[in-house]
């Protein structure tokens, strides 16, 4: 099951919207994350592990085209996380 978030959550994404650096807050103390990235079309962009530094991931969108993009953060349970890029 996958859970859309908002920013009233234990996780969210800012600043959103962004012109391309996002901070993943992650209420989990784990040292990484996987997190797939899609585009408004549901095309899997991206799989990646990333770092957890303070509670944080940075997710860096610089090289993607303006739009809506969904992070899916792998925790205990997956969640969805809606970010636009400017």
């Amino acid at each position: 099951m996958i859970k859309i978030v908002n920013l009233n959550d234990d996780i969210f994404a800012y600043p959103n919207p962004s012109d391309g650096i996002f901070e993943i807050v992650l209420p989990v103390l784990q040292n990484e994350v996987t997190i797939d990235l899609y585009n408004i079309q549901s095309q899997l962009i991206s799989i990646k592990e990333y770092d957890v530094v303070y509670g944080k991931v940075q997710l860096n969108l610089n090289n993607n085209a303006s739009g809506l993009y969904f992070a899916k953060v792998y925790l205990d349970k997956p969640v969805l996380l809606k970010i636009i890029k400017e």
